[in-house]
């Protein structure tokens, strides 16, 4: 067998697959008149001497890309930027939007890259194996090739029914990350058009994660919190000024905002085992949420969780505040009595 194999293979059990239009997706995108091929991969975009194919089509593109890398007996597939000129293609640089779209992307969807895996080669010389992350402006430069994506340590002979379901089912988890990629070009601007809209988004929570395959005691709880002190808020300062699950824009959402006097108080509910847990992880997440990229929504940031409040933890809040102005507040929810304390910390 060789990549030429692999990769008719590919196309060959494609039509059970999302995958099985990509050729019609890029028409579209492309504006073009008529159909480039019916196959991911043509004769043209593989090249068995160096054991690599990519789609046909995708020299100028985020490139889908397949290959058997040197001795190591490793399979990659993925998704893929190669900045390499050519005397077809004089230049690179037109790729630099596409890569800025590329990092929006998943900086805003980190979920789609859940174990994947990023690595490049810089004039030939291959980087180590990282987790997938946004692509440097560092690597911006001719003959570079860079590489997101899963792979098998198989050879060719040992790839089975299964590697290459694997392979088309990640394929079709990538098509949005290509489509929005190639649908248009410039930098983009992570701008979060915060537009306050009261009301209560019931249902499971929107913590963006595909670790949990499923709805879990914990998210049942973390929802149930949100709906009581939803409730709580609504007789405090009226339906008209509480939201749960609000956009920020930029696919981010906050557990619960309450307007104030024309201000917003923005809270983060958690359900981790440690109070230091919860506000390691709330303050990241409410920082961002009020001050990204250079902004300030909120005139205060409130950590909730079932966790009764520590010495250690009032202390560090209180630093927070006295020495960084950070208006970062812990706010108690008693899960026996289901309501939110009054006293903030």
């Amino acid at each position: 067998m060789t990549i030429k194999d692999v990769a008719l293979k590919i196309n060959e059990l494609a039509l059970n697959y999302r995958m099985s239009n990509f050729q019609k997706l890029r028409k579209e995108l492309k504006n073009a008149k008529k159909l480039a091929s019916n196959n991911i991969f043509e004769p043209k975009s593989i090249f068995e001497h160096e054991n690599y194919a990519f789609h046909y089509g995708g020299r100028k593109e985020i490139q889908y890309n397949i290959a058997f890398e040197g001795d190591t007996e490793i399979f990659r597939y993925g998704i893929a930027f190669s900045l390499e000129t050519s005397q077809s293609l004089p230049n690179i640089y037109f790729l630099e939007p596409k890569i800025k779209r590329f990092n929006n992307y998943l900086e805003n969807n980190p979920e789609t890259f859940f174990d994947s895996y990023f690595w490049y080669y810089k004039e030939g010389k291959r980087s180590n194996t990282q987790p997938a992350r946004t692509i440097d402006q560092s690597l911006i430069k001719n003959r570079t090739f860079i590489f997101i994506g899963r792979y098998f340590k198989k050879s060719i002979e040992e790839l089975s029914p299964e590697d290459y379901e694997k392979t088309l089912t990640y394929f079709d988890e990538l098509l949005d990350v290509y489509k929005y990629v190639e649908s248009g070009s410039g930098e983009i601007v992570d701008k979060k058009e915060f537009r306050f809209v009261p009301g209560n988004n019931e249902g499971k929570s929107y913590r963006n994660s595909k670790y949990q395959k499923c709805e879990s005691q914990v998210d049942l709880i973390h929802q149930d919190m949100k709906n009581k002190i939803f409730q709580q808020l609504t007789k405090i300062y009226g339906k008209e000024n509480v939201a749960t699950e609000q956009s920020i824009g930029s696919d981010k959402r906050v557990d619960l905002i309450v307007k104030n006097n024309g201000s917003y108080i923005f809270y983060e509910l958690k359900t981790s085992v440690a109070i230091r847990i919860c506000i390691r992880e709330a303050l990241s997440q409410l920082l961002e949420y009020s001050y990204w990229p250079d902004d300030n929504r909120a005139e205060k940031l409130i950590i909730t969780s079932h966790n009764p409040i520590t010495i250690e933890a009032q202390k560090y809040l209180k630093k927070l505040r006295e020495e960084f102005h950070l208006p970062v507040f812990y706010q108690f929810y008693d899960l026996e009595k289901n309501i939110l304390e009054d006293r903030l910390y």
